[in-house]
């Protein structure tokens, strides 16, 4: 357990957005030991998997939250700076 901290803090200090990056990776650890103790005893490797992909769309759902407000907060209500129309 504990590498798997290190990992995640050296990835994300290297990218320079450990400020971003990790409460994104905080909810992905939690989900995925939630669902690791729920799934694998009747699940096995198959219940593993889940509770990875569930991990996923945690810390997805962190990412986009986080990135809406930030995106909101820079624009004057429009959040694509390019429009697409003509």
């Amino acid at each position: 357990m504990y590498g798997l901290w290190v990992v995640l803090l050296v990835i994300a200090g290297r990218a320079k957005v450990t400020r971003r990056n990790f409460p994104a990776a905080l909810v992905g650890l939690a989900v995925n030991v939630v669902l690791l103790i729920l799934l694998v005893p009747d699940y096995g490797i198959a219940g593993a998997g889940v509770a990875l992909c569930g991990a996923y769309v945690g810390m997805l759902g962190v990412m986009y939250c986080w990135s809406d407000g930030l995106s909101r907060s820079r624009s004057s209500g429009d959040v694509w700076p390019l429009s697409l129309s003509s």
